[in-house]
């Protein structure tokens, strides 16, 4: 069994691999900028930024 910190250590690693699954199939990637911009990146290429994060519009995920 992993200790608390082995598996967020394990989280850390696997994330770009997560992250990749994920838009694949259909969901948003959110994220901050170094300029402390929100982020939201659909997988269809649409881009959108905010001064506050927001949540996307899940209408486009595909389930």
């Amino acid at each position: 069994m992993l200790t608390l910190k082995e598996m967020i250590e394990t989280a850390i690693r696997n994330q770009p691999f997560i992250l990749k699954e994920d838009q694949r199939k259909g969901a948003p990637l959110c994220y901050f900028t170094k300029d402390g911009l929100f982020v939201i990146r659909y997988p269809d290429g649409t881009v959108e930024t905010y001064d506050k994060p927001r949540l996307p519009d899940m209408r486009a995920a595909h389930a």
